[in-house]
């Protein structure tokens, strides 16, 4: 479990403490063709990743694949790096 730290104040001074974020996750891989996934194929799914796709996609395949993400209400990271590197960073 990850634990973010939460900010409280008081008159004699502020402080941290550990606050849950996230419950205990099951990762699960599947190979599928992103072009034929159905709506029913993420049923029960959190999260779809994909890595170097993009570039592999027809402006109507990526569409399609949106459409079907959008209406399993599943969200999509998706990510397309030169040089097989990606960093997130909190905004």
């Amino acid at each position: 479990m990850t634990a973010i730290p939460s900010c409280s104040s008081t008159p004699g001074g502020t402080w941290w403490t550990p606050r849950p974020t996230a419950r205990a996750s099951t990762v699960e891989t599947r190979h599928r063709d992103i072009t034929q996934l159905t709506v029913d194929d993420l049923e029960g799914t959190a999260l779809v990743t994909a890595s170097a796709l993009l570039d592999l996609l027809t402006r109507d395949e990526v569409r399609q694949f949106a459409l079907v993400c959008v209406s399993a209400a599943c969200p999509a990271l998706l990510t397309l790096s030169v040089a097989g590197r990606v960093e997130l960073a909190a905004a």
